[in-house]
């Protein structure tokens, strides 16, 4: 049986997103907060990955949330598409899209937190995944009970007490088809791994659970002492200098850096690499995992910084049809030489046809890129660009570059590059005009 008690690290009053997928643990979760009066509001993602019964697990969760009479949101996501487009794993993909998603809904629901079912089994499986690809403490501790706005009242409940909760309570709920799956990595702990261990040691998981718990006393202490060591010296709301000379200092400096760091999304890999290098030249950039963040090596200091240059919108042009179908107001034609009419207008763009060819793309900046400016000769980074004119921040994150075969063609609205210009050999004109 769940003890009720477990709704206590709830604040009272406080109003829940309560994530509902509608397999038996996320059912008992709701079912479980609304026998204790708390204020709910149903969330369902529908992920479409597995056809019919996505739709299926869908209708189950709003018409769940009609017998509560709780509201009901859904969203529905490509996200097989978004993870290609960000190069992520579809169980990535699908907990960034999740987790932005319920973010939202806190805000327009003006909630206080979102509640999650994952129990006990979860947090052991989360461990060892974690360990068998290699990890910090942090990856080791995994996941807690309040985390921000995420509060997992199950984590202490194990799979076999919440169907036992399930069954008691005769809830309805669908079976997910993926968690058979074989070849998928959790589905292996899960139905084999684990199992296997216990046949040996049958209190493995409880023992595994205990000493999880002993790591998080251990991290919270570990925590105050990297704290303590203030490595991070805030430069204004986004943006934060670390002295290499401290860090060197230290008994152990790369670990030291990695939990300053690992907040951010950098691996330990990564941050090993920034301090190795530590006495190299200057100008080296090292991204967080999920690319949001950059850690540039300046002279006798790291900045770490918000990337706002990353950007997943990309838009590629494969034939002359594709200029039409654009989100953006891009008039592109081509003509001969003898047509040409030069007007001075950084919205317009000149380039020699035969100095380019399809496909093209039009994205967002990125750390490392670099042009010729046009009237020029070598070449320029586009950060050094936008600081030489004075580039806010939002413009940095609003500018659109053109790319034919991953070189720059053209800041959209700004500056061509030189390579692609036209000159005294030219026969034919692509203009190209852009109205932001």
């Amino acid at each position: 049986m769940i003890d009720t008690s477990l709704l206590n690290i709830i604040p009272d009053r406080a109003k829940l997103i309560v994530g509902v997928s509608g397999g038996a643990d996320s059912v008992a979760l709701l079912h479980l907060l609304v026998e204790g009066g708390m204020n709910c509001v149903v969330a369902h993602c529908n992920f479409h990955l597995r056809g019919a019964e996505s739709d299926r697990d869908a209708l189950f969760v709003k018409n769940l949330a009609k017998e509560y009479e709780l509201p009901y949101y859904q969203v529905d996501f490509k996200t097989e598409e978004y993870a290609k487009l960000r190069h992520l794993s579809i169980e990535m993909a699908a907990r960034e899209l999740r987790y932005d998603w319920f973010k939202e809904l806190i805000s327009r629901e003006k909630a206080d937190y979102v509640a999650v079912a994952h129990h006990a089994d979860d947090l052991v499986e989360t461990f060892l995944i974690n360990l068998s690809r290699g990890t910090g403490l942090h990856g080791l501790t995994g996941m807690k009970e309040i985390n921000g706005k995420v509060v997992r009242p199950l984590l202490s409940v194990w799979r076999e007490e919440i169907k036992s909760y399930v069954r008691k309570n005769r809830l309805s709920y669908v079976e997910d088809s993926s968690n058979a799956i074989p070849f998928c990595a959790r589905n292996k702990f899960r139905n084999d791994i684990i199992p296997g261990i216990e046949e040996t040691f049958p209190y493995f998981k409880k023992s595994l659970f205990s000493t999880i718990h002993n790591l998080r006393e251990a991290e919270v202490f570990m925590e105050s002492q990297i704290n303590s060591l203030a490595l991070l010296d805030e430069v204004d709301g986004d943006s934060y200098k670390i002295s290499k000379e401290r860090v060197k200092e230290l008994y152990s400096p790369v670990f030291a850096l990695y939990e300053s760091l690992s907040s951010f999304g950098f691996s330990y890999g990564v941050v090993a690499d920034a301090v190795n290098g530590v006495d190299k030249p200057s100008g080296k950039a090292f991204l967080s995992k999920d690319a949001k963040f950059i850690l540039r090596s300046e002279r006798g200091y790291w900045i770490l910084t918000r990337n706002i240059e990353n950007s997943s919108a990309e838009y590629s042009i494969s034939k002359k049809e594709d200029w039409d179908k654009l989100p953006i107001s891009l008039a592109v034609r081509e003509y001969d030489i003898s047509e040409f009419h030069l007007i001075k207008d950084k919205n317009i763009c000149y380039l020699d046809a035969e100095k380019v060819s399809y496909p093209f793309v039009i994205r967002h900046w990125l750390v490392g890129d670099y042009f010729v400016p046009f009237g020029m000769k070598g070449k320029k980074k586009l950060s050094d660009y936008f600081i030489d004119n004075s580039f806010s921040e939002e413009q940095k994150k609003s500018t659109l570059i053109l790319v034919n075969d991953e070189d720059i063609v053209w800041i959209l609205g700004e500056r061509a590059d030189d390579r692609f210009k036209i000159d005294e050999k030219t026969k034919r004109v692509l203009e190209l005009k852009y109205m932001k």
